[in-house]
């Protein structure tokens, strides 16, 4: 990684939430005052620097400094040659550790910390070190025994946890930063295609068809940035495709060019109603080339179906970049884009020709595009399905001549289905409805199997009951996303009449709309799913407890009511990861998460704090069932034995408890709260883990 991007990486990390956990962890915990992150030349891009009074006294001493600065220089190359965390004694005596920050396997930056005072050390080797610098014994000796001291074995360990918590950070950072790029570089393309096609938005929509095919041409080679680009259409009585218009070919080979919609690469497109990304042509053999010349001469080319519904009207063609790089799954997308702008375009033009000459006509187009304009404004700013569906009821009632309005979802293998109607309904007018919902079904087999009732809503605009209670209109859509059916979208009247044309298409149009808005909903779902679940466990991760516990906390906080907080730690992950893998520790932490979910049920939701550790949300939970709680999970994670390569272990965890009644003032906010399980947790591991412990006042 060049210089300039490490030194940009190691600057974010040090302004991380992460890093400042680091630091309350090297201070609070390892008691340390003296710790730094540098880069790979050895300069500081973080300092903490609080030297020990015995310190003072060494770097006082001009042989003593430079003794400092030799260890300083060894431990750093030490680091950098073995790539790994290091923990040894100074020419001093005293502790230091440094820990290599890596990506891909490269040291970008180390980060280090010393003047912690060996526990098992003799004090007589640290009078030795006074002696030899010719320092005050007395003194010396005195502010070494005011400061606390740990074992090199604990420090490793602690060093160890610190590493994987920077490890995480610095690889999190560095594929945010890569999707962040790539994200940009696709956004900007599909932004420019939709400035440019907003800035001929008005010339598109009154085009005539001729005029229009070269217009598309033209913005798409733009959008693609490409040497050839050609809109070819279907002929299907003759199962023909020929050239509409293209930018990069001549006249005379737009007018000669006849291919079967049957063959070659068109073909496939056409057959598949795929689109088709061929990075090198000359490895495809359903590719034939007709002209030889090498103006002409294609290496690497995309096609993309102009489609409506599943009827494919012709094909958009792009043969080579301009900067002769091969087009790669981006681009498809891209094009895919701008295929379906393209062959909306194209068909609201063909029936804009069809219906021009009619005046009236003109007058209901117009209509009908303010009508997809104005639901589409409010669409955009509903985010669950049931949302859209339940507007879309209410625009179809406003706009569309009809008494009723309906839908019919297929959602997480039940039913939901309810009607919006001028009238007030009686139940034979609702049994007809569902008849009408099931004879518009597909003919699939998990459909055929629901001939059992299924409940339906109904709102009801009026008390006024219709004259005829049966259903004499019917008209329905399906609502698909990607080609599978998700559910029904209908309207009906009680009055017998035909449905027009322009109402059918409108009506397709809207259908269409709200597809293409539930799939908006259902990836914004999906995608708050993975902003909030851990990945590896799927519990809910920490950015989710860091926003979600404050609010928990307000609640109760307010209300006087209690709140529980367990703090969980995976016994001895560590022993299994060293022993088994990483593979079978991620596998424990997995198994660990499905036996608190298992148990937890209802009473709260949990979440992975981080590497081997757990926090659990009990709210409305006072001390003593949090506590039932807390041992219920820990017996039934110490009744668990797994089998690791033959090895049967039996795994254990430790578990904090901590309750805020409601009323104490002991706990102001919830990061006391926090503070207290913590601190209850670590009591149990001190008395030897597999232990729940509480925090009592």
């Amino acid at each position: 990684m060049e210089f300039e991007k490490t030194k940009k990486v190691l600057e974010k990390f040090i302004e991380s939430e992460s890093w400042h956990k680091i630091c309350e962890i090297l201070v609070s915990r390892l008691n340390s005052s003296f710790f730094w992150v540098i880069d790979t030349q050895g300069n500081f891009i973080y300092r903490l620097q609080e030297d020990r009074k015995f310190c003072q006294m060494i770097k006082n001493n001009l042989s003593g400094s430079r003794g400092c600065q030799d260890s300083f220089q060894f431990l750093r190359q030490q680091v950098i040659e073995k790539k790994k965390s290091l923990v040894n004694n100074c020419h001093a005596g005293f502790l230091k550790f440094a820990s290599p920050l890596m990506v891909d396997n490269e040291i970008i930056g180390i980060l280090g910390g010393c003047q912690l005072i060996d526990l098992n050390l003799d004090f007589e080797l640290y009078q030795a070190t006074a002696l030899e610098l010719s320092l005050n014994i007395e003194d010396f000796l005195f502010f070494i025994s005011k400061e606390s001291s740990i074992s090199s074995s604990n420090l490793e360990a602690e060093i160890e946890l610190v590493s994987l918590a920077t490890k995480n950070t610095l690889e999190s950072i560095t594929r945010r930063e890569t999707k962040e790029r790539q994200e940009k570089k696709e956004v900007d393309k599909v932004r420019d295609f939709y400035d440019l096609f907003e800035a001929c938005r008005e010339l598109v929509l009154n085009l005539e068809t001729k005029k229009l095919y070269p217009t598309i041409v033209e913005m798409a080679r733009k959008a693609m940035n490409t040497q050839i680009c050609s809109l070819m259409l279907v002929d299907q009585e003759n199962k023909e495709v020929t050239i509409k218009a293209a930018c990069g070919l001549s006249e005379k080979v737009i007018k000669e060019t006849c291919l079967s919609s049957e063959e070659g690469l068109v073909g496939y497109v056409i057959k598949s109603s795929q689109p088709l990304l061929v990075k090198d042509v000359e490895t495809d053999p359903r590719f034939k080339r007709r002209h030889q010349s090498e103006r002409y001469h294609t290496k690497s080319l995309i096609i993309s179906p102009l489609k409506i519904e599943d009827k494919v009207m012709g094909v958009l063609c792009m043969n080579n970049k301009e900067d002769h790089t091969p087009f790669n799954e981006d681009d498809l997308n891209l094009l895919s884009i701008i295929c379906g702008h393209a062959a909306i375009a194209i068909e609201n033009s063909k029936a804009y020709e069809k219906i021009k000459k009619d005046k009236a006509e003109i007058n209901i187009q117009a209509k009908e595009l303010s009508i997809l304009h104005d639901i589409g404004e409010e669409l955009i700013l509903r985010h669950t399905p049931r949302e859209i569906l339940d507007l879309s009821l209410t625009q179809i009632l406003k706009n569309l001549s009809c008494d009723l309005a309906s839908y019919f979802i297929w959602e997480g293998g039940e039913v939901r289905a309810k009607v919006c109607s001028l009238y007030s309904l009686e139940e034979e007018s609702l049994q007809q409805l569902k008849e009408h919902f099931k004879k518009s079904m597909p003919n699939l087999s998990f459909f055929q199997s629901l001939r059992e009732e299924f409940s339906l809503e109904v709102i009801s605009k009026s008390s006024k009951r219709p004259k005829d209670r049966d259903i004499l209109a019917y008209l329905a859509y399906s609502l698909s996303d990607n080609g599978s059916f998700i559910g029904i979208l209908a309207l009906a009247s009680f009055h017998k009449r035909i449905f027009l044309e322009n109402e059918k298409n409108l009506f397709s149009l809207i259908s269409k709309q709200i597809s293409v808005n539930i799939k908006r909903a259902l990836v914004y779902e999906e995608t708050k799913i993975l902003t909030e679940r851990d990945d590896l466990t799927n519990v809910y991760n920490y950015r989710y407890f860091k926003k979600n516990y404050p609010e928990e906390f307000k609640k109760v906080f307010f209300h006087y009511q209690p709140l529980s907080l367990i703090m969980l730690d995976f016994d001895h992950l560590k022993m299994y990861n060293d022993r088994y893998g990483h593979q079978q520790g991620s596998f424990l932490i997995k198994k660990i998460a499905s036996l608190i979910e298992r148990e937890l049920k209802d009473k709260g939701w949990v979440s992975r704090f981080g590497g081997d550790e757990f926090s659990i949300i009990l709210p409305n939970t006072p001390k003593d069932d949090a506590f039932k709680v807390a041992s219920k999970i820990r017996e039934s994670i110490n009744n668990t034995t797994v089998n690791l390569n033959g090895d049967l272990h039996k795994l254990t965890a430790s578990l904090g408890v901590a309750t805020f009644s409601g009323r104490e003032t002991q706990i102001r906010d919830e990061k006391d709260l926090l503070e207290l399980a913590d601190k209850a947790l670590y009591q149990a591991k001190d008395q030897g883990r597999n232990k729940v412990c509480q925090y009592h006042e």
